[in-house]
């Protein structure tokens, strides 16, 4: 009998906390519909929804490298060490600059990814997604030359 009555309470109580964890959920929905809806009426919420995670894969890449930067010393927060100088990546380990630019990758291939689905998804005009997506290209080039130069020391 206990069983039963605590089955109950738990077949009560977790559909009322699911639909109010939900109503949260979807009040930021609407938000950012109305938002992308602005930009473009025929987005659906499965876009918004893809757009979003990949937005979300990238900070968490970005957050990634400025772990990395920090810990190799080559990013410094000057309001806890004033008088520290950022290292150079010519002086890091072969390794570490193996990281380094193994998550760069990451990075500069995510951007493209989200670039495209702005512009797949109507956000964004085809001249500015040609002008971002050449941008992109020719920074991350510019990184590669880098990478070449400090591998071949």
């Amino acid at each position: 009998m206990k069983k039963v009555a605590i089955a109950i309470v738990i077949a009560i109580i977790l559909p009322i906390n699911t639909f109010a964890n939900t109503g949260n959920k979807n009040e930021i929905s609407k938000e950012k519909l109305m938002y992308f809806k602005s930009i473009n009426p025929s987005i659906t919420n499965l876009e918004i929804n893809s757009l979003m995670e990949h937005r979300k894969q990238l900070d968490e890449l970005y957050k990634q490298i400025d772990k990395l930067e920090k810990d190799y010393g080559t990013l410094v927060d000057y309001e806890k060490e004033q008088n520290k100088e950022p290292k150079r990546l010519a002086d890091l380990t072969e390794k570490q600059l193996e990281n380094y630019f193994k998550l760069s990758d990451k990075i500069w291939k995510k951007e493209l990814e989200f670039l495209d689905a702005q512009y797949k998804f109507g956000l964004i005009k085809k001249d500015i997604y040609i002008v971002d997506k050449e941008l992109i290209e020719d920074l991350r080039d510019k990184e590669l030359i880098k990478r070449v130069a400090l591998t071949n020391r």
